[in-house]
């Protein structure tokens, strides 16, 4: 896929905010797997939601996220490029919307839709919203980051 100026930034923003989501989901489990509580690890909590929100500071649009939990991380990973197919990019005046297909690394056979809407402030490209659809006839439903 050949990709002009916008779409390069578009393209690089989501990528790297896939990799800084995937470290932080991998950290957190990995913490959560060796049975962390505050007092074989005191602090790791704080410092986890202290590094996501440094991730959602630099890569998403400020405003408040439904349901978004600081402490929320799962298995299979939410953020996991590898398993993320960019199919197209499509940008109109300061929105911009990535088309992904996303494999289930726990059942090869299913596949779903994501939709990660972009915006465009200060010349800048931040990831407003993420949506998902199981099938192509299905509508759209918002996907909590």
């Amino acid at each position: 896929m050949t990709l002009n100026e916008d779409e390069k930034k578009i393209f690089e923003c989501f990528s790297e905010f896939f990799k800084a989501m995937y470290e932080w989901e991998k950290e957190a489990n990995d913490l959560d797997d060796k049975d962390a509580d505050e007092q074989l690890f005191p602090g790791w909590k704080l410092r986890s939601k202290k590094k996501r929100d440094e991730i959602f500071q630099r890569y998403l649009t400020d405003r408040k996220r439904a349901y978004s939990d600081p402490f929320s991380f799962e298995w299979p990973y939410k953020f996991e490029i590898e398993l993320e197919e960019v199919t197209s990019i499509e940008i109109k005046n300061h929105q911009a919307h990535v088309y992904t297909i996303k494999s289930d690394p726990t059942d090869e056979d299913f596949k779903y839709e994501r939709c990660f809407k972009f915006k465009k402030t200060k010349e800048k490209w931040l990831l407003d919203n993420i949506k998902i659809r199981f099938d192509l006839n299905e509508k759209w439903d918002s996907y909590v980051i």
